[in-house]
C-alpha cells in the first residue's frame, strides 16, 4: 500500500525558513566549504505526519483544495541567513585582500587538500591522461549531449539587426559574446558533469573566448577525471580546482593566480549563490538559483520509466533537490511510483534519492489539464518537462 501524506513542515516548499535550510545542503560545497513497494493503491492520511524512513513521493491532492490554499503551500521564496550573509561576506573579502593565499588557506580549510598556487589551474597533462581514461560509451554520451547542447544554443542566439528610421539615422542593435566569463561547477557531493556541459558548451557555442572553470576538489589535489575530461570537452579555456564561496570571488575580484572575469555563471549551494548575489554590480551574474528542482507534467500517453528517470536523475543531485509529478489521472501517478521503486535498488546514491523521495517528492493529482498548467505556473520549476511530447519515444527502462 502506497502512503500518501501532506508535506512535511521543514521541507523546501515550507517558505524561506525552510528553503534557507535546504539551500545549505544543496549540492557544491559542504557547510562552508566545497566540497517499501506499491502496491498501486493510494491510503490518503489527512495529518502532516510521516514516517521518515519511507521512500514514497508525497501524494497532494488539488482537487480538494482551494487556488489560494495550494499557491501558498508551495512558495518558495528565499531570504539568506544573517549568518550566511556575514560568513560569506568574510570569505570575500578575505579573497580580495589576499588573493591566492586566501584561497590556498580556504581549499586546506574546507576540501582538506594540501595545494600549491602551481596546482590551482589543471594542467594539459592532466587532461590528457582524463580523456584517455575516459569511458569510450561516457564519451559517446558527453558528445551527443554537447552536440545538442550547442545547436540548441545556436538556434536561440540573438541576432544582430539594423535600420534606418523615420528620420534617416541608422539605428539597430549587436550582439557580441562577452570576453571573459567565469563559470563555477559543483562537485562537492558528486562531479556534476552535465553542469559542465550546460554551462560551458554554451559559452563555448557562442564564441566567447576565455571560458574560466572553477570547481572543488576534495581531499585532493587531483580533479574527478570525467569532470575534468567533460569541461575539456565543452571548450573551457583555463580550469582551475577551487569551489565554494571563496572561487567565486576569485573569479570576482581576480587574484595572482586567476584573472578577473567579466560575468559569472552556474550553479552551486547555499554560500556559492550568496557570493554571487554579493559580488553582484562589482561583477555580472547570469542568476541566483536554488536547489535543484524538476517538475513533469504527464498523462497516460507518458512512458512511466522515462517520468520517472527524469525524476530520479534529478533526486540524484542532492538531499536539497525538490522533484514532483503532476497529472489529472490517479493512475498516471500510480504507475510512475511503480517506476520508482523498480529502479530504485539499482541506483547509486542511495542516500541522496532516499532522502530527496521522503522529504521533497511530491505526487500532485489536479482537477484538469488546465489546473495542472496553473499549478506548473505558480511552482515554476528550474526544470519543467511535459507529456505527451510531439512525437512518442521508444520505451526505455533505467
Amino acid at each position: 500500500m502506497l502512503v500518501i501524506v501532506e508535506p512535511a513542515p521543514g521541507s523546501c516548499q515550507d517558505g524561506p525558513t525552510a528553503l534557507s535550510a535546504c539551500l545549505k545542503s544543496e549540492v557544491g560545497d559542504d557547510t562552508l566549504g566545497s566540497s517499501g513497494k506499491s502496491t498501486g493503491d493510494f491510503q490518503v492520511i489527512s495529518q502532516p505526519t510521516r514516517a521518515t524512513a519511507s521512500v514514497q513521493m508525497d501524494f497532494i491532492d488539488l482537487t480538494s483544495e482551494g487556488e489560494t490554499a495550494w499557491r501558498k503551500r508551495f512558495d518558495r521564496r528565499y531570504l539568506p541567513s544573517n549568518q550566511l550573509v556575514q560568513q560569506v561576506q568574510a570569505i570575500l573579502s578575505r579573497v580580495h585582500a589576499e588573493g591566492d593565499v586566501a584561497l590556498i588557506d580556504f581549499i586546506r580549510q574546507f576540501d582538506k587538500a594540501e595545494m600549491t598556487t602551481k596546482e590551482l589551474r589543471v594542467r594539459q597533462e592532466e587532461i590528457t591522461l582524463a580523456l584517455g581514461h575516459l569511458d569510450p560509451e561516457l564519451l559517446d554520451a558527453l558528445s551527443a549531449s554537447k552536440k545538442n547542447v550547442q545547436e540548441f544554443a545556436q538556434r536561440s542566439r540573438r541576432t544582430d539587426w539594423q535600420a534606418e528610421n523615420v528620420q534617416g539615422g541608422t539605428v539597430g542593435e549587436r550582439f557580441d559574446p562577452i570576453r571573459r566569463v567565469g563559470i563555477y561547477v559543483p562537485a562537492g557531493t558528486a562531479p556534476l558533469v552535465s553542469s559542465a556541459i550546460m554551462t560551458v558548451a554554451i559559452a563555448s557555442a557562442v564564441g566567447v573566448p576565455e571560458i574560466v572553470a572553477v570547481s572543488p576538489v576534495s581531499g585532493s589535489t587531483e580533479m574527478n577525471s570525467a569532470l575534468l575530461a567533460a569541461l575539456d570537452m565543452a571548450g573551457a579555456t583555463e580550469i582551475y580546482k577551487v569551489g565554494g564561496a571563496h572561487a567565486v570571488a576569485a573569479l570576482a575580484f581576480g587574484t595572482e593566480s586567476i584573472r578577473q572575469v567579466d560575468k559569472i555563471f552556474g550553479p552551486g549551494n547555499a554560500f556559492v549563490t550568496e557570493a554571487k548575489r554579493q559580488v553582484f554590480g562589482y561583477v555580472a551574474v547570469d542568476l541566483l538559483p536554488g536547489p535543484s528542482e524538476i517538475l513533469v507534467l504527464a498523462d497516460h500517453t507518458s512512458v512511466p520509466a522515462w517520468v520517472a528517470a527524469d525524476l530520479m536523475a534529478q533526486a540524484e543531485h542532492g538531499p536539497g533537490s525538490v522533484i514532483a509529478i503532476a497529472s489529472w489521472e490517479r493512475e498516471t501517478l500510480q504507475r510512475v511510483q511503480s517506476e520508482i521503486d523498480k529502479a530504485l535498488p539499482n541506483l547509486s546514491r542511495q542516500d541522496f534519492l532516499k532522502d530527496v523521495l521522503a522529504e521533497r517528492a511530491y505526487a500532485v493529482l489536479t482537477h484538469d489539464r488546465e489546473q495542472a498548467v496553473a499549478f506548473a505556473n505558480a511552482f515554476a520549476p528550474e526544470h519543467l518537462s511535459i507529456w505527451p511530447p510531439r512525437s512518442q519515444p521508444p520505451a526505455r527502462s533505467f
